[in-house]
């Protein structure tokens, strides 16, 4: 597994052959659209690397993959041959959930098997696709499985003559709709027809908050959620279709008894469900439709392949209702193939939801309008979506260019949509959405755009956009607070703790300034936005909601000890009020990380203000200037503080917390020595293989009772990003080695048998020197190891870190560029920016939102510095001032077009 091929510098878009980082669940691939791909070998049944340590009961494993299209499609691919359906544009919720678990309090919930696979009849026998439903002695090697950009693929070898090639995935497609192409091969001689079934397992379970979601709470907890969310069903009757004119089948589900008024009113759960519908793309005509799961199965709550589907079946029209409870609505549909010796067939499905309650036939329209070439026409628009990125001869090179590649796709199949706001976003994933039915704090969702600002700035001004409308509104008694989470029909949670977590206030209004410095967008401060709760049609334009944002910082949160803003509730770190036995009060108290927040993006918000709004500029300024200094006053001899108790005393002040520290360093607030002393610090006390874990003892506490004392926080992607910023701006080949080990090959290379931790994971991870070293966090609140995947934070994080040591930033009047590699030859690619670089020359592409004048500050390589630059801007030579090996392009930016630019000699 040490096999890495070497990357193109003239080409970041070659991706490398590269088993680096596959660990023992599989093999990293490049597919054949020249895309990242896993080759999925572990069978999770009996094979502890494709399992996974959880306090409750029963094993855990199952490895699962997310399949999105970042308009909003959203699911997720199981190692067991499932896929499962979500939405988010009204709540959390599947529509499609794999779920076996028969509860011993009442047998009679049938099993839930999922979606996404394929029966065949043949002759009487059927046949299964479904991985889960081959025999643990020949599965994997009966079934390849993939989990590619975009799609979930099985290669299945049912007989020697018959394989079943299936690839589903989410369309570059307004539809909301996973396709399935499945194509039916015959390797043998003789002419054969078989019947192919298109299954989709219909469960409609609805993630409703829980404030305990883990077994450490109590033994049985997380049974006792699982009860609960079923019980929602009961509420509920599914109309289940078949319209043979349309070869479409539709699940139509009715709330019995509705406590909201209509679609737009925010509730916890979903009163309006939208249709779901299975159908047919290709020109193929069933021969036979099932609707429910008794009429595939007699009885018994067990789901074995059911040979019924190899006999006679009804392709009429034709209608039926079945309770919503114990989800018995099943579709598939059969289509006769017919195949000559060494022929195939290859035939078109699509299942999914009519967002806003609408019918689905135009969607199932729009999608036969493609044609078969969908599927190739997705895969090349994903070429230019992500980012790609070469530095030849540089340790890891070709694994860290997969992993960006992948981790920028991973970034936007975890797109949501809401329905109410009409606004696409990217919440945290991971246990918080899936399990929690919450999606993360609203800092985190803002400090996602950073990474997507580049890579997609209309969906990082939407996830913008959808934070802001968290905001409560001018009528309410707490205008302009932002909750601790979204959650529901447009609602949110406190989730009884968090009413006033204050790193929101600065940490959001920080992203807007960046985005608007990057993108130099015109529009986005002009935006009308909703104040929740959406229902008392209340708005205002991003301005608005900037100034209530800072009326409530100054005004509600206020400030606190050494003159800091205040903690609140807390900070980004949930739980920091229990750091310290001194007096705490919301208002008292007060935080470091939130002065930093403060001191990174006041003023660069305050500069993009003062031509809009010159007084909110100017308060803006006012306590981005006040934080410094009370930063700098935070200074405790050797360290930064946590933050300080209501009566002055420093928080935990015999604990090193990560981020102070080099929060402080990008600021400019220390020295060269204290960068350095700081720095070394980090190094001794908090690195370990797999990065920075976030806290640890300031100093050495030495053996007790002959143990060593582990390190007390985990490693956290999110800091570890400004982590290796910080040590790039120190010494390049520091920051490079932090980049490297602050990525998923790199924690599968140290931890091989845990499937997590390979092409997806939670949002930290337990150290090396933890009792469950490399794994996910382990909280009485929080269900990271039930579900210890799809969190952003794992993915945006490295795509932070790229922008970091290449000292990509937008400045109140352009870009800048001040790269810390330790290579000057590179070639990086975003798909709003290309920058490439020689010792003797420097160049690339931007394309901003909106166009104007704009200076561009680029520091030169090596063979540029001390002598003449030339440099041209689109084709024509352009002036340039040069000061302290910084070039300075005065340019004129078109909206949406690329600006091409280069320097040399």
């Amino acid at each position: 597994t040490s096999a890495c091929g070497e990357v193109d510098p003239d080409d970041p878009t070659a991706l490398a052959e590269c088993l680096t980082g596959s660990g023992h669940a599989g093999l990293w691939r490049v597919d054949e659209q020249g895309l990242p791909a896993y080759q999925l070998t572990v069978d999770h049944r009996c094979d502890p690397a494709g399992q996974h340590w959880s306090p409750r009961p029963r094993p855990q494993g199952n490895p699962i993959h997310a399949l999105g299209n970042g308009r909003g499609l959203m699911a997720m691919a199981r190692s067991s041959g499932a896929v499962e359906l979500y939405s988010q544009d009204r709540g959390h919720q599947w529509s499609t959930m794999e779920d076996d678990w028969i509860d011993p309090l009442d047998e009679s919930w049938p099993v839930q098997l999922g979606g996404g696979f394929s029966w065949v009849a043949d002759g009487d026998v059927v046949r299964s696709t479904r991985f889960a439903d081959l025999g643990t002695d020949v599965a994997s090697r009966q079934q390849l499985r993939m989990f590619g950009v975009g799609y979930h693929r099985t290669v299945t070898t049912l007989d020697d003559d018959l394989v079943v090639d299936r690839v589903t995935y989410a369309p570059d497609h307004e539809a909301r709709a996973l396709v399935a192409e499945v194509t039916v091969r015959n390797l043998g001689w003789r002419p054969r027809t078989v019947g192919l079934v298109e299954v989709w397992d219909v469960d409609r379970h609805q993630v409703k908050v829980a404030l305990l979601t883990s077994d450490l709470a109590s033994d049985g907890l997380t049974d006792n959620i699982e009860r609960q969310r079923r019980e929602l069903q009961r509420n509920t009757v599914d109309t289940l279709s078949w319209r043979s004119s349309e070869r479409t089948a539709v699940v139509h589900t009715e709330t019995l008894e509705r406590r909201l008024a209509d679609r737009l009113t925010p509730g916890e759960v979903d009163e309006y469900p939208d249709d779901l519908f299975l159908t047919v793309l290709s020109a193929d005509e069933p021969d036979a439709v099932w609707l429910a799961d008794d009429e595939l199965w007699a009885d018994g709550p067990e789901r074995p392949v059911p040979q019924t589907a190899a006999g006679e079946g009804s392709a009429a029209d034709r209608e039926l209702t079945r309770d919503g409870w114990g989800q018995h609505g099943l579709l598939a549909i059969r289509v006769p193939v017919t195949l000559t010796g060494g022929g195939s067939h290859t035939v078109r499905f699509a299942f999914g939801y009519a967002p806003g309650g609408a019918d689905p036939a135009p969607s199932v329209q729009a999608l036969r309008d493609e044609g078969s070439g969908l599927l190739g026409r997705t895969m090349a628009s994903w070429r230019d979506r992500l980012v790609w990125a070469a530095f030849p001869g540089l340790p890891s090179a070709a694994a860290l260019q997969r992993e960006l590649a992948w981790s920028t796709y991973n970034v936007e199949a975890v797109t949501g949509y809401d329905e109410l706001r009409g606004l696409r976003f990217v919440g945290q994933g991971g246990s918080y959405r899936y399990i929690h039915g919450l999606d993360g704090a609203l800092g985190d969702f803002a400090l996602f755009t950073e990474a997507l600002t580049l890579v997609d700035p209309a969906l990082a001004s939407e996830t913008l956009r959808f934070s802001l409308a968290q905001q409560h509104a001018p009528s309410r008694d707490d205008a302009g607070r932002y909750p601790y989470a979204t959650t529901g029909v447009g609602t949110f949670s406190d989730v009884g703790l968090y009413n006033q977590r204050s790193d929101v206030y600065e940490v959001l209004p920080w992203k807007i300034a960046s985005y608007l410095a990057e993108t130099r967008d015109p529009d986005l401060l002009d935006e009308v936005v909703p104040y929740w709760p959406s229902d008392l049609g209340e708005s205002g334009t991003v301005l608005d909601h900037l100034r209530r944002t800072e009326d409530y910082l100054e005004g509600e949160l206020g400030f606190g000890s050494g003159g800091m803003i205040a903690m609140g509730s807390g900070d980004y770190a949930d739980g920091v009020l229990n750091l310290t036995d001194e007096p705490t009060s919301p208002g008292g108290t007060s935080s470091t990380y939130n002065a930093a927040f403060a001191v990174h993006g006041f003023p660069l918000l305050a500069d993009v203000l003062q031509p809009v709004d010159a007084e909110l500029a100017d308060r803006v300024r006012a306590v981005g200037d006040g934080q410094r200094q009370a930063y700098e006053d935070a200074w405790l001899g050797e360290i930064y503080a946590r933050g300080f108790a209501d009566n002055g005393a420093p928080m935990a002040p015999e604990l090193l917390f990560v981020e102070p520290q080099v929060l402080a360093i990008l600021a400019g607030l220390t020295d060269t020595s204290r960068t350095d002393d700081l720095l070394a610090l980090i190094d001794e006390r908090l690195e370990t293989s797999i990065g920075a874990v976030s806290t640890a003892p300031l100093e050495e506490t030495g053996p007790v009772g002959g143990v060593d004392q582990p390190q007390i926080g985990g490693v956290w992607p999110v800091a570890n990003a400004w982590v290796t910023e910080a040590y790039a701006r120190s010494d390049a080949d520091r920051g490079w080695d932090s980049l490297v080990r602050n990525t998923l090959f790199t924690h599968a290379e140290t931890f091989p048998d845990l499937w997590y931790g390979i092409w997806t994971g939670p949002d930290s991870f337990y150290g090396p020197d933890a009792d469950r070293p490399g794994e996910a966090d382990a909280h009485l609140a929080t269900a990271l190891t039930d579900y210890p995947a799809l969190n952003a934070h794992l993915h945006t994080s490295p795509l932070r870190a790229l922008q970091g040591v290449l000292g990509v930033r937008g400045t109140a009047d352009g870009l800048t560029i001040d790269p810390h590699v330790p290579t000057e030859t590179y070639d990086v690619r975003w798909p709003r920016l290309r920058l490439w670089s020689r010792p003797d020359g420097i160049g690339g592409t931007w394309t901003p939102v909106g166009g104007g004048a704009a200076v561009l500050r680029v520091t030169l390589p090596s063979g540029l510095r001390g002598g003449p630059v030339s440099v041209w801007v689109d084709g024509a030579q352009a002036p340039v001032v040069v000061e302290d090996d910084v070039a300075m392009l005065e340019v004129s930016l078109r909206a949406g077009e690329p600006l091409v630019f280069e320097l040399g000699g």
